[in-house]
């Protein structure tokens, strides 16, 4: 039963309003103790910075009075000895004549000129990066040109591999031609000699037969026959022999164009080949080229301050000129390529 009441009375306080009240205050309480905290966190990250800061002033002040007291150690010894020269050293004691000088505004002018300067050398980067960049992909579309012109050429080789090997089989069978058309005159003119005899023999029976004038009228006949048959064998044998002549010119006419034509294919791709390694070299040399101004950049940004103007561009004008005499250079020697191609 004591439980159950407690367990009531606190139902019942949680529901109240005044209960909600203390658990809001107590949230802005503690937001506000966070917020406390981080400042006091920041403020004492200040002092930190701030008494470093104030250490490191007092160690230039000592250092100067340290300088200051030396240098008058120094200048002491002859002061009584030269007084023409100590009258250039100012005097202590004296008031100063001389305006003090204003090293907050010398340093914000140097800060101007140093920032007007970084702006010019963005400025001109800038527009060499889009000049280069515009250039890369001029080249990119010379080089995918070179590609396919590589790519035709790479068919006309084929083209001309199976040309050279029909050539190289016709020679082979040109030897072999002849001997068969030796061998087939050879074998005609020995027919015509065995088919002479047979009539010859054959019109020596005639002439036992029938007699002297028989005999000369047929042997008349006869050898005027075989003297028609031998004329027309050789008649064919004479058409046949300047046919194989013609179709051996014919071929070697076109062994000669294609030898010409595999010259000039060669020389096409030693020009293709030769303009790609140009163009491969110009890519390397610009990409040295922009990786050494920055690091010229990044060494004199460590070891110099605030350059003059006229001293600030004398590098990257002198390479850029370079650049300019060698792309001039390259883009005569591609027309000169491209009048030679024209020309073939």
């Amino acid at each position: 039963m004591i439980c159950q009441n407690l367990n009531r009375n606190v139902c019942s306080l949680m529901g109240s309003k005044k209960l909600q009240q203390l658990l809001k205050s107590q949230e802005e309480l503690e937001k506000k103790m966070q917020k406390e905290l981080a400042t006091k966190a920041q403020v004492e990250q200040e002092m930190i910075q701030l008494n470093r800061e104030l250490m490191k002033t007092r160690a230039q002040r000592k250092q100067l009075i340290e300088d200051h007291c030396h240098m008058q150690a120094e200048i002491q010894p002859f002061s009584g000895d030269s007084p023409l020269l100590m009258g250039y050293v100012p005097d202590p004691t004296k008031p100063k004549q001389v305006a003090p000088i204003k090293v907050w505004d010398q340093q914000t002018q140097q800060l101007e000129q140093i920032q007007w300067q970084r702006q010019e050398l963005i400025s001109s980067y800038e527009f060499h990066t889009s000049s280069l960049r515009e250039e890369l992909l001029r080249q990119e579309e010379i080089k995918a040109q070179l590609k396919k012109k590589i790519h035709t050429l790479n068919a006309r080789r084929t083209v001309q591999i199976t040309q050279e090997e029909h050539i190289k089989s016709l020679q082979m069978e040109k030897p072999r031609i002849q001997k068969e058309a030796k061998a087939h005159l050879q074998n005609a003119q020995n027919d015509l000699v065995k088919e002479w005899r047979v009539l010859r023999h054959q019109l020596s029976d005639v002439e036992i037969l029938l007699g002297k004038i028989m005999m000369g009228k047929h042997n008349h006949v006869l050898e005027h026959a075989a003297d028609k048959s031998i004329l027309n064998f050789t008649w064919q044998l004479q058409n046949e022999n300047k046919q194989l002549h013609k179709e051996m010119g014919h071929l070697i006419q076109e062994a000669q164009q294609l030898e010409a034509q595999r010259t000039r294919l060669r020389r096409q791709k030693q020009q293709l080949q030769l303009q790609q390694c140009c163009l491969e070299s110009i890519k390397e040399g610009r990409r040295r080229k922009l990786l050494i101004p920055c690091q010229k950049g990044q060494s004199s940004a460590k070891t110099t301050l605030a350059p003059f103007p006229d001293t600030l561009y004398s590098g990257p004008e002198e390479e850029q000129v370079k650049l300019w005499m060698f792309t001039f250079s390259f883009g005569l020697n591609v027309i000169f390529l491209q009048r030679i191609n024209f020309s073939f």
